[in-house]
């Protein structure tokens, strides 16, 4: 929905069936595990770095 607006996404995730969810509808795909901070460090510096920006972070990690 965002990407339609014209909203740069990046999706972070582990699984890749996740993350092929968020290729079909135009985000960038990033892997990560929420549990270690350095990962999601690295996440959010790859999508800075090919958007320019981070103006939104959703948390929506589940067990």
């Amino acid at each position: 929905m965002l990407c339609a607006e014209g909203w740069a996404v990046a999706g972070v995730a582990r699984p890749d069936s996740t993350l092929a969810g968020g290729t079909e509808a135009g985000a960038l795909a990033l892997r990560a595990d929420v549990t270690e901070q350095a990962s999601v460090r690295a996440a959010l510096t790859e999508a800075a770095e090919a958007h320019g920006r981070v103006d939104l972070v959703v948390n929506a990690a589940s067990a």
